[in-house]
């Protein structure tokens, strides 16, 4: 497994902090910009850990596209494991961006660690360009008066973004609270190649939940499911 070391940033710090202070719960990944046809985008990873709710956002953003041409898919993670993933949700309208949540659990558990990541796409007028968040900081559920408290970085992190870049194995909590591992391109690789296949599959799926296999530590042997939901978005 490959975990993040300790690379402190001033700025982005700093950021982390005055964002816990202003919003009780709630913090923000660094953003990463990127060029798509010579415009540029972003997107970030928000997670918010109250002992009420656990919830990450993903947002991409940039100039008005076309419906279909945005896609996002989202994950939390507890404790360095996955407790829930959405498929990729795309725009159905013309619109400047997109944001997809996940809520995986109304009741924060105290002590545990949370954080959020995910992907974005933009279509390129060929393709789907996919880039990844940085993760957001940790948040950890506490019985303080803020109901949290804040991490300003991202020690002991799973290197979620290089396990999706490499489709390398994700340590996962799938179906019933079985223990296991997941492929990242069983949820993120869907095939879909233009935005017209993209809004007729969102169609057809109407928010449906879909499930994907939990593998063992060998990689080869199923031992359960995890499921992928497609509801939570958000657009600007």
């Amino acid at each position: 497994m490959k975990y993040k070391t300790r690379i402190l940033v001033v700025a982005a710090i700093m950021s982390c902090a005055m964002c816990t202070v202003a919003f009780a719960g709630t913090a923000v990944s660094k953003e990463k910009n990127f060029k798509v046809n010579g415009d540029t985008y972003t997107n970030t990873a928000t997670i918010d850990a109250y002992p009420e709710l656990a919830q990450g956002t993903i947002w991409v953003s940039g100039k008005k596209l076309l419906a279909g041409y945005y896609g996002v898919s989202a994950a939390i993670v507890k404790d360095n494991q996955v407790i829930e993933i959405t498929g990729t949700g795309y725009t159905d309208r013309e619109t400047t961006g997109l944001g997809k949540y996940t809520s995986p659990s109304r009741n924060g558990i105290v002590g545990s660690t949370y954080f959020a990541y995910g992907t974005t796409e933009v279509f390129d007028g060929e393709r789907y360009i996919k880039e990844y968040t940085h993760n957001s900081p940790n948040q950890v559920v506490s019985r303080n008066r803020t109901g949290i408290e804040a991490q300003k970085n991202e020690d002991n992190q799973f290197d979620f973004e290089s396990a999706v870049k490499n489709n390398e194995m994700i340590p996962a909590i799938g179906v019933d609270g079985v223990e296991g591992f997941i492929y990242p391109a069983d949820y993120i690789d869907n095939g879909i190649k233009t935005p017209e296949q993209a809004l007729a599959k969102q169609r057809q799926r109407n928010g449906n939940s879909e499930y994907i296999n939990l593998y063992a530590e060998d990689g080869k042997t199923v031992i359960g499911k995890m499921e992928v939901t497609y509801g939570g978005a958000i657009m600007k």
